[in-house]
């Protein structure tokens, strides 16, 4: 099972998401601005998995969070969720850093398979 970083600022997706992965084992800590979260990070608590909404509001989205966590702290895995899926978006992405996407609406097996794809098991 993973440690997973949660973040999305919609507090309904994050306790469905946040039970999910609870559900399936998952050590999951959940933030709804990705500002908090970088300071989580920042702290010196580890992750093997970041989960986040790509669009939030503030001065930094889920794709800026990601960037920031990987000049940080090397190598994190991500998965991106987004209600519509934008391949240039995603395309200006560091190809360094190891993503994948999931779209919303989504079900415990697709989250659960995303999982299981990104990090190799």
């Amino acid at each position: 099972m993973a440690d997973v970083l949660l973040v999305d600022d919609d507090n309904l997706v994050r306790e469905v998401v946040f039970r999910l992965l609870d559900a399936m084992g998952h050590r999951v800590v959940s933030f709804d601005r990705p500002s908090k979260a970088l300071a989580h990070i920042r702290s010196g608590e580890k992750f093997d998995l970041l989960i986040t909404d790509v669009e939030m509001p503030g001065d930094m989205n889920g794709i800026d969070l990601a960037r920031c966590v990987k000049e940080e702290r090397g190598h994190l895995k991500v998965i991106f969720v987004t209600g519509h899926h934008d391949p240039e978006l995603f395309a200006a992405i560091d190809p360094c850093l190891e993503f994948t996407v999931l779209i919303k609406p989504f079900r415990r097996r697709q989250l659960d398979a995303s999982i299981h794809q990104i990090m190799g098991s």
